[in-house]
């Protein structure tokens, strides 16, 4: 707590509300929020929190092994997070450092030996309920995964000169035009499209297929003079997949989680399939790996080397 009161922290934001407790409480969870509304806090907090209770001023490494990994998509956000852990936890025992390539590994192995709980920005390869290997063959045990990597907009949206926000989508107004032009419109999640509720949509599909809709509609519009729409779409609710048939979901306000919330997942990904053929297929499928055991198939696809003209010659004589 002195350490939030430093940081001039006095209410917590709506994402740390919610999130809070559910990793204090060990919970699996899947949020998404707008930058600068206080995410890293919403999760480093709270782990902070857990781990206080084995928080040791021994400088013995093995007093001091990895407890949390967390993945960042680039290097500036991966020192961002771990400045964050740094002050939050500035007066706990507890350690942290962060791991990046492109520069010198020798010190960040150093930093690793001594015994970290925290270590942030590395390449995760696999992980299983107890540990998490890294790449290059390098396997921790932890039992907290969080990652934090986000969408992105497609490459070619950074080579337009139009307006964007610092993550490179396009700003548009709550017509889906793009702000200052008339004639370019942009949706998904490839711009920041005004929320009704608020903030900004999310860049999810039930989001995209209905900005759509508007976008199409407003196109005419402008063609023909008639009046443009706005998009006015709140969401149906969030879902995600966790791993073996569990889950997390909140759909119309009510909230979800394992297998409930895996088959309403799946049931709502199958209604979205076109055609009833192909629906009945995919579910006639899914029903069965409930019962059967996975099938492992590997196909080596791998292209051969074309053989030199001169052997191909004399085997044909």
């Amino acid at each position: 707590m002195q350490a939030v009161t430093d940081l001039g922290y006095e209410k917590p934001t709506p994402v740390q509300e919610q999130a809070i407790p559910l990793v204090l409480a060990g919970r699996d969870l899947m949020a998404g929020a707008q930058t600068g509304t206080g995410k890293t806090a919403a999760f480093a907090l709270p782990i902070l929190q857990r781990f206080a209770p084995q928080a040791s001023t021994s400088t013995s490494p093995a007093r001091h092994p990895v407890r949390a990994l967390v993945l960042t998509p680039t290097r500036e956000l991966a020192v961002q997070v771990y400045e964050s852990f740094r002050d939050y936890g500035k007066h706990l025992p507890l350690r942290s450092t962060v791991v990046y390539g492109g520069v010198d590994m020798n010190a960040q192995i150093a930093e690793l030996r001594r015994g970290v709980e925290v270590l942030l920005d590395t390449k995760l390869v696999s992980a299983t309920c107890k540990t998490a290997e890294l790449e290059g063959g390098v396997a921790i045990r932890t039992r907290t995964l969080v990652s934090t990597v986000p969408s992105s907009p497609h490459p070619l949206i950074e080579a337009l000169a139009l307006p964007k926000t610092k993550n490179g989508r396009l700003l548009v107004d709550r017509g889906l035009a793009v702000e200052g032009r008339n004639d370019i419109w942009a949706l998904g999640d490839c711009a920041m499209v005004p929320d009704p509720n608020g903030g900004f949509a999310p860049p999810t599909a039930q989001h995209a297929i209905r900005q759509a809709r508007v976008a199409a509609a407003n196109i005419v519009a402008g063609i023909r003079g008639g009046l443009r729409s706005e998009y006015a779409f709140k969401g149906l609710g969030k879902m995600g997949a966790l791993g073996h048939r569990c889950a997390v979901a909140e759909l119309f306000g009510l909230q979800f989680s394992g297998f409930i919330a895996w088959w309403l997942w799946r049931t709502i990904y199958l209604m979205k399939l076109p055609g009833w053929g192909r629906r009945l297929k995919v579910a006639s499928s899914w029903t069965l790996d409930l019962f059967l055991p996975t099938e492992l198939v590997q196909l080596k696809v791998g292209r051969t080397e074309r053989a030199p003209e001169r052997e191909r010659v004399a085997s044909a004589a």
